[in-house]
Order: structure tokens, then C-alpha cells, then sequence
């Protein structure tokens, strides 16, 4: 079992740093550290409260400047009112001053030519229609006038011409113009097809690299617990060495003892109790064995799984099946060591408070003392 644990151990390590690996690869993806991501979680939640504090304080205003705005605000509010007048002195009127006038009047109108809610009236503007000429021509006969004249069809004839050349090009140009946008089209399209496929495919990656970062850490775990297993077997079998040198009895519970005086029925008894034990050991040896077999074979099947899709992304139900998979794996060899750590302390108590069960050592050949 020794050579077991070690070949564990020699495994364990480098499961280890396959998953150190992974890590440095979602890593270079992501542009973060996978173990610290609760740490950023939390400072920036931190640091997010922070600023909502630091702006409430900044848009705080202290105690002593309180008064004083809500003294100016109060005299603004008493002096923007459409009531506010003053008392303008203006150039030629003797420096005397003229009837109160109120403030922002452009035109300067005063206030007391109005009635209360009568408004100013605007100055009238004179119609500019005039009465039609009764000596202008008609369309058809200013078109029969020109029609007699062959300057004018000359004229009329290069203007046509004209027109019909600038439409011509003004086709051509716009069927090259649209030549081009649809050429811009389709190469704009071919390259948010790119991006979308590159964002796919990196989404991709990062999923199946924390799925196999997952199948790494329930790898690590279940050799975690397999070398625990092996370790407590180990013990328990050092533990059970020393009894092969003593008479094992069918009292319950039962008791061992080692004759003063051995005998052919003492000697006969002893070998009894040692095949016992040898048959006690071999067995909890098989049943480790057995169950060991279990963990790997379920393991092995899962890997076969993946090996059979040629490690491609699986879709999103078997994705999530096999995650709640691994989850569970990783919970059940966690607990199962805490609980069996606890469980062994329960137990045997004397392991924690006076340390390992141990025999008195003597010499084989020397007798006991009968029980």
C-alpha cells in the first residue's frame, strides 16, 4: 500500500499542475485569475459603494453655507418677478427720471400707457397685392411667339439635349454608387460573419476550459481521497500487526492475551487467531480495492465520453448535466474527508488527546503473564 500512496501522490502533483495550467489559459482568455474572481467581485462592489458615497458627500452642502443660499435664492425669487421695476434715467430728459419701467422691455414701452393685462399693440402692415396686368400674355400664346422663332427652338433644343446628358450621367454615376454600396454591404457582412464566429468560437473555449478546469479539480479531489483511504488502510493494518502475537477470544467484546506457558492447544489457538486476522485483513484490503475500482471506473466512463465527441463543445444540456456532475463529485469527496476526519476523532479519542493506539514493546521469545 506504500507504493500506492506513493504513485498517488506522484499523480496528485501532477493534476495539480495540469490545473495550474488551465487556470493560466482562461486566464490569457479572460484577462483574470478564475481562483480570485470572488476577491474582484467583492472590491468592486466595495468600490462601487464607495463612490456613491463619495458623490452624495460632494453634493452635500454644509450647515454654514445653508443660510446663505437660501437667503439669495429668496431675494432672486423676490426680484425676477414680472412686477420688477426700476427707475431708468436716460440721456436728454434733464437727468430726471423717467415713470417706472419695467425691466427687459426691449422697446421700452411704459407701464403706465396699459391697462392691467392689456398688451402693447403692434404696428399694422399694408397689403402689398396688387391688381394683375391685363396686358400679360397667356402661356399659349407666349409658346406660339417662341415657336415661330428658330433661336429660340435652337436653344430649347441644346437645353433638352443638356438635360438628357446630365440625367445620362447622373444614372451612370449612381448605378457605380450603388455598385459600390452593395460591394461595401457584402464585405461589411462577411466581416460581422467573422467577428461572430471568432466570438463564438472564443465563447466556446472558455466554456470547455472551465469544464476541464471542473474535471480537473474533481480529479485532484478524488486523488485526495484515494491516498486518504489508503493512508487510514495502512494505518489500520499497523495498528492490527501486533495482534498476530496474541490469542484473540470469542468473549465479546472480545479480548486477547499471550499464555505464560505456551501449550500444542495454546500454539493450535494462536495460529487460529492469526489466520483470522490474516482473513480480516485481506478482506477490508479487497473492499478498498472494490471501491477504489468504482471511483476510477466512473471516472474512466466520463472521459470516454468526452474522448468519443473528440473533445468538441458539447451542447448546453449535456454541458449542464455533466457540470452538476462534477459539482456533486467535488461535494461528496469534500464532505466525505471532513466527516471521516471528524468521525475518526469521535471514535477514538485517545488519537487526539494522548495520540496513536500502541503496544508495549517486548521480546517475541520472552512469555507473559497470563489475562
Amino acid at each position: 500500500m506504500a507504493v500506492a500512496v506513493e504513485n498517488f501522490q506522484a499523480e496528485l502533483e501532477k493534476a495539480r499542475e495540469t490545473l495550474n495550467k488551465v487556470d493560466e489559459n482562461i486566464k490569457k482568455i479572460t484577462g483574470r485569475d478564475p481562483t480570485e474572481a470572488r476577491n474582484a467581485r467583492f472590491q468592486s462592489q466595495v468600490g462601487n459603494n464607495e463612490g456613491r458615497e463619495n458623490a452624495q458627500a460632494r453634493n452635500r452642502i454644509p450647515p454654514r453655507f445653508q443660510g446663505r443660499l437660501s437667503s439669495r435664492d429668496e431675494q432672486e425669487k423676490r426680484h425676477d418677478g414680472p412686477t420688477h421695476t426700476k427707475r431708468i434715467v436716460r440721456e436728454g430728459n434733464d437727468g430726471r427720471p423717467t415713470p417706472l419701467v419695467a425691466i427687459g422691455n426691449p422697446k421700452g414701452w411704459r407701464n403706465d400707457d396699459y391697462e392691467e393685462g392689456e398688451l402693447p399693440r403692434k404696428g399694422a402692415i399694408h397689403s402689398s397685392i396688387t391688381a394683375p396686368n391685363a396686358d400679360r400674355k397667356t402661356r399659349e400664346e407666349a409658346l406660339a411667339q417662341q415657336s415661330k422663332d428658330v433661336k429660340v427652338k435652337d436653344r430649347n433644343r441644346r437645353m433638352f439635349g443638356s438635360l438628357l446628358g446630365t440625367l445620362a450621367k447622373f444614372r451612370m454615376e449612381e448605378s457605380s454608387q450603388k455598385d459600390k454600396e452593395e460591394k461595401r454591404a457584402r464585405i461589411e457582412q462577411r466581416l460581422e460573419e467573422t467577428a461572430r464566429q471568432e466570438k463564438e468560437s472564443l465563447r466556446k473555449e472558455r466554456n470547455e476550459l472551465f469544464m476541464e478546469r471542473k474535471r480537473q479539480q474533481a480529479h485532484v479531489r478524488r486523488l485526495e481521497w484515494k491516498m486518504h483511504r489508503l493512508r487510514e488502510h495502512d494505518e489500520w493494518a499497523t495498528r492490527q500487526q501486533p495482534l498476530m502475537k496474541f490469542i484473540k477470544l470469542t468473549t465479546t467484546p472480545p479480548l486477547y492475551y499471550k499464555p505464560k506457558v505456551w501449550t500444542p492447544k495454546t500454539e493450535e489457538l494462536l495460529k487460529e487467531s492469526q489466520r483470522k486476522l490474516k482473513e480480516m485483513l485481506e478482506t477490508r484490503r479487497k473492499e478498498l480495492e472494490e471501491e477504489l475500482l468504482r471511483v476510477e471506473e466512473k471516472a474512466i466512463a466520463r472521459l470516454e465520453r468526452v474522448r468519443e465527441r473528440g473533445y468538441r463543445v458539447a451542447p448546453a444540456s449535456e454541458q449542464d448535466a455533466e457540470l452538476e456532475e462534477l459539482e456533486a463529485e467535488i461535494e461528496m469527496y469534500a464532505l466525505a474527508l471532513g466527516e471521516e476526519k471528524e468521525e475518526d476523532m469521535e471514535l477514538h479519542p485517545e488519537k487526539v488527546s494522548q495520540g496513536p493506539l500502541t503496544f508495549p514493546k517486548h521480546d517475541p521469545d520472552e512469555p507473559m503473564d497470563s489475562a
